[in-house]
């Protein structure tokens, strides 16, 4: 039996050790998953950011887009202005 004792005390103070290795690694991967976890809430904000911005160079380019169809039409009613006035200073010098 004293065999038995000596071993069993030997047993238990290896699981108290091995149970501090396993708090410490616990705690290690507690922390790690922390911080995996605000690099992803970091990412999150910038993939939010990069969406706004993204959406806004689209609103930019769909407004560009159209400026040069606007002033063909502003060009063209000037244009049809004075043709409608040429020809109505026409046809009263002509009369």
């Amino acid at each position: 039996m004293p065999y038995d004792e000596c071993n069993l005390e030997q047993s238990v103070a290896s699981l108290k050790e091995d149970s501090k290795e396993n708090q410490a690694a616990h705690r290690e991967i507690y922390a790690k998953i922390e911080k995996i976890s605000q690099d992803n809430a970091i990412a999150n904000e910038r993939y939010q950011q990069i969406l706004t911005s993204m959406n806004e160079l689209k609103a930019d380019v769909k407004e560009l887009k159209e400026r040069p169809g606007k002033k063909w039409d502003f060009l063209m009613s000037i244009v049809l202005q004075w043709a409608v006035l040429g020809i109505l200073a026409a046809t009263v010098v002509l009369k």
